[in-house]
């Protein structure tokens, strides 16, 4: 019997149009179609001056410029 995993990723993710976010996105496919029964989630990074609408699986937005709420929110899904 195999565990069902739950993996989390730290990273831009789409809709940013950047290759670090759509490698992400292909990542999270191809584990999802390889082993669908595993539960995918993202803290999705991003800039001070941008703000995207994310898909259900971003569960946390993270501010590059502020360390603070990398702490404060990854803690928070940990717990």
């Amino acid at each position: 019997m195999r565990s069902i995993l739950r993996l989390g990723f730290v990273s831009s993710f789409i809709p940013k149009k950047c290759g670090i976010a759509t490698f992400s996105r292909d990542l999270m496919n191809g584990i999802s179609d390889n082993f669908p029964s595993n539960q995918m989630v993202v803290a999705a990074a991003e800039n001070d001056n941008e703000s995207y609408i994310y898909p259900e699986s971003v569960i946390a937005i993270l501010k590059t410029n502020d360390l603070d709420s990398y702490r404060r929110r990854l803690q928070n899904l940990i717990s």
